[in-house]
C-alpha cells in the first residue's frame, strides 16, 4: 500500500499520459484522492504501531501474573502445610482448607461438547452428560483467540450435573470477527477433571440485521 501511496504521488506530479485527467481519482463513490489514500495508510500504520504496543503489553502483563502466581503458591502451599498442625483441635476447620492438588482418584472420561454462535454477540455451547459416578459439577472455560490456552483460559461457567446441559453466554464475541476458543470440562468429587476437545466459536464479519 505505501507502494501504491508514493507511486500514485509521483504519477498525479508527472505529465498527464494520453486520454488520463490528472490528479488521478479512483473511480469508486466518492472518487478516492491519492491524499485521501495516503491520509489511510497513514492511519493504518499507527493502528499497527499501537497493536504491536499492545501486544507488548500482554507479554509483559503475563509475566508479571506468572511470578506472582508461583510466589502465591509457594505461600499457599506453606499454608496448606502448617495450619492443620496449628488448627488441630478444631478438624471441622481442617477439612475445609484449600487444596492445592486433587485427591487420589480417577481422571474422568471427557465428553462431546459443541459451540454456535448466537448473534449478537455471543453463543451457545451444549454437551453430552457424564456417567462417572463421582461427578461433581460441568466447567466450561476459553480464552480469546483460536488457540485454547492452559495458561490463559478463564472460568465461563459452572454448572451441577443435574442442570440443563447448556451454557449460554452474551457479550463476550464484541466485534465482528472476534473469535472465543473453549473447552468443557467433567469435575469429579476428588477435584479431578477431564476437558472436552477444543471448540471454536466465532462471530460472523458481516451480519444480516
Amino acid at each position: 500500500m505505501f507502494d501504491a501511496m508514493t507511486l500514485w504521488e509521483k504519477i498525479n506530479a508527472g505529465p498527464a499520459p494520453a486520454g488520463v485527467t490528472l490528479p488521478l481519482l479512483l473511480p469508486d463513490d466518492p472518487p478516492t484522492a491519492q491524499g485521501t489514500f495516503a491520509s489511510m495508510v497513514s492511519s493504518l500504520q499507527f493502528a499497527y504501531r499501537e497493536e504491536r504496543n499492545k501486544a507488548q503489553d500482554v507479554v509483559l502483563a503475563r509475566s508479571d501474573r506468572d511470578e506472582i502466581q508461583d510466589f502465591e503458591y509457594e505461600v499457599m502451599k506453606a499454608y496448606r502445610e502448617s495450619m492443620p498442625a496449628l488448627i488441630s483441635e478444631f478438624p471441622s476447620l481442617v477439612a475445609t482448607i484449600p487444596r492445592l492438588t486433587p485427591l487420589p482418584g480417577h481422571t474422568p472420561a471427557p465428553v462431546v461438547a459443541t459451540v454456535v454462535f448466537q448473534a449478537p454477540d455471543g453463543f451457545k455451547v451444549v454437551y453430552d452428560e457424564s456417567t462417572d459416578p463421582a461427578l461433581e459439577s460441568y466447567q466450561l472455560r476459553g480464552n480469546v483467540g483460536d488457540d485454547y490456552s492452559e495458561a490463559d483460559n478463564v472460568v465461563l461457567g459452572t454448572n451441577a450435573p443435574g442442570a440443563p446441559r447448556e451454557f449460554v453466554k452474551t457479550g463476550q464475541l464484541n466485534q465482528p470477527g472476534a473469535r472465543m476458543a473453549l473447552k468443557l470440562f467433567v469435575i469429579t468429587n476428588t477435584g479431578n477433571e477431564a476437558g472436552s476437545l477444543p471448540m471454536i466459536v466465532q462471530r460472523p464479519l458481516a451480519q444480516v440485521a
